[in-house]
């Protein structure tokens, strides 16, 4: 989404809405990774993890994970993903530098057990 403002507009005050407030942060984020985007293909997402980054963008952007079930999610995601206690699930998505953090495609669900939310986590690595 870009945000065209004009003379007018600079001299109001522009507002955004919280969706597209987080959509700007998530694309920033994208971008400071290095993250290009690409329609999801389920296929490759399994079987050649190291695409996976090509993907994220399209999975958030468009909302596909929105409401599917976990079963749902393990067709189209597979099987390795973490499990965490709180029930939130993450798909690792692998680096290409060794010198970034770790980063996690993250399910959130709620309590019917459907996807409410989707965001990249990034794990801080410990300082030594």
């Amino acid at each position: 989404m870009y945000l065209h403002l004009t003379e007018k507009a600079n001299t109001q005050n522009v507002k955004l809405s919280k969706e597209s407030y987080n959509n700007m942060k998530m694309n920033a984020l994208l971008m400071c990774f290095g993250i290009p985007s690409r329609t999801f293909n389920s296929i490759e997402w399994q079987e050649r993890p190291y695409r996976r980054k090509y993907y994220v963008k399209h999975i958030i952007d468009s909302d596909m994970a929105i409401g599917k079930t976990k079963d749902e999610i393990l067709e189209l995601f597979g099987f390795d993903r973490k499990v965490y206690v709180n029930g939130v699930w993450s798909y690792e998505i692998p680096n290409t530098s060794i010198l970034q953090a770790p980063r996690f495609l993250t399910f959130y669900f709620n309590e019917d057990g459907r996807v409410e939310k989707v965001r990249i986590r990034v794990r801080q690595r410990a300082k030594s």
